[in-house]
């Protein structure tokens, strides 16, 4: 497929999110800079609310370049986004989940800082937070060692030059859901594709009171995540941590990065007991 150059691919995944998307997609609409197109993928979600979501593409249709389509079944977050890359057109990608949304200069700002960076990989910015948690995070400066040492500091949403994402194999298809924002920016740049901020608010994320930066399986399974990210990319890690590393995922399922919240939860409580 020939990309269309200077051209923006926004790709929502969507999973019974109605009562959110029209504020993600009025933020799209605002924006400054119009050469875009949006892309919904439906992750099987129940009759209703894809019904609900057909008559919001209606709504915009007219007004934007928006398509759908639809997972015959449930295939998780990682999947779906990239069920709409391969769908998709432009020279840059941004990921924006339905119920998060961005400032009218989002667009503008980030592709001027990736046309005037053709080194670099991707570009975001601080971020806003709403919804059951109220505050500004502003995010460092990129920096690679503290990236891979300190953990993620980037935002999912992040405007991605299609070249970078291409060439260093895009995500990790192993990953269902699980940090897969973090180890998409360590595969970027572990092939020299590194990241630029853009130091202004221009995010919005909205926080659940059940998100997962709070409670569940996710949040409390950080330190598997990342024993999986040293043992994934020994070459980034020294010796001692990959020994960690293996220790701390010693009695855990090899495929657990494959498997839903819902499947880990089952050996997950067990786990916790003894360790």
């Amino acid at each position: 497929m020939a990309y269309k150059k200077n051209f923006v691919s926004i790709i929502i995944p969507y999973y019974n999110y109605s009562q959110y998307i029209d504020q993600c997609l009025e933020s799209i609409l605002k924006q400054k800079y119009k050469k875009f197109e949006v892309i919904i993928v439906d992750d099987h979600s129940n009759l209703e609310e894809h019904h609900k979501l057909l008559e919001i593409k209606a709504k915009y249709w007219k007004k934007m370049d928006v398509s759908l389509y639809w997972n015959m079944e449930n295939l998780g977050l990682t999947l779906t986004r990239n069920k709409g890359i391969e769908n998709s057109k432009g020279e840059f990608i941004l990921f924006l989940d339905p119920d998060d949304n961005i400032h009218e200069d989002y667009l503008l700002k980030t592709t001027k800082t990736l046309k005037q960076n053709p080194e670099i990989g991707f570009a975001y910015v601080n971020t806003r937070y709403f919804g059951s948690e109220h505050r500004v995070f502003s995010q460092p400066k990129y920096n690679f060692y503290r990236l891979i040492n300190a953990g993620n500091f980037i935002s999912y949403c992040s405007l991605i030059r299609r070249k970078a994402f291409m060439e260093s194999g895009g995500f990790n298809l192993e990953n269902w859901s699980y940090l897969e924002d973090y180890e998409l920016w360590i595969r970027l740049s572990k092939n020299g594709w590194y990241g630029k901020l853009v130091p202004e608010v221009l995010f919005n994320y909205y926080v659940h009171e059940d998100s997962a930066i709070h409670s569940g399986f996710t949040a409390e399974a950080q330190k598997l995540f990342y024993a999986y990210f040293i043992k994934k990319y020994p070459e980034l890690y020294p010796e001692q941590l990959q020994l960690e590393a293996n220790k701390i995922l010693k009695d855990v399922p090899e495929n657990f990065m494959s498997l839903s919240k819902s499947e880990n939860e089952r050996w997950w409580n067990e786990w916790k007991k003894n360790h």
